[in-house]
């Protein structure tokens, strides 16, 4: 098979050339085998995950809640454990924190069980995610920003 097989014309390089060796796809070729530990522990902790959420999910399923609003309720308690995290509240932000990602694990699991799921909450979910992710660094270094300032004021030094 030509090395470029299967790529747009004039494009040089494929997705497999970009990526380390072992990683992403391996077209022709086997998938390269998981460490059957690593499988064991993925596999106890899904069944575990399933068992916790799983009364949660089917309540759901039963509600009118859309899985999208699901999606944008995590948002907002990542925000607003962000904005809490920069006023220097950290166990009310971490509780925060911890719900909303609680709650992004229900919103795949409640569009699939309930046959709510669509290319636009397939999409909707990891965009919230990568938002709700960059603003725990902000108010992380905002929280550092104002931790220095008052350590300089408290040791006589100009601001």
């Amino acid at each position: 098979m030509p090395r470029d097989a299967g790529r747009a014309p004039g494009n040089c390089l494929g997705k497999a050339d970009l990526l380390p060796s072992g990683l992403g796809s391996r077209p022709g070729r086997p998938p390269l085998p998981r460490p059957a530990p690593v499988e064991r522990l993925r596999g106890k902790g899904k069944a575990g995950l399933e068992r916790l959420l799983g009364p949660l999910v089917r309540a759901l399923v039963r509600s009118p809640v859309p899985p999208n609003q699901v999606t944008a309720v995590s948002l907002l308690l990542t925000l607003a454990a962000a904005g809490v995290l920069a006023a220097g509240h950290l166990p009310a932000a971490g509780a925060l924190f911890l719900l909303g990602s609680a709650l992004d694990l229900l919103d795949g699991t409640l569009a699939r069980a309930s046959g709510r799921a669509t290319p636009f909450g397939a999409f909707l979910d990891p965009t919230l995610d990568r938002v709700g992710e960059g603003a725990l660094p902000v108010a992380l270094w905002t929280t550092g920003q104002r931790i220095a300032h008052v350590r300089q004021q408290l040791s006589g030094g100009a601001p």
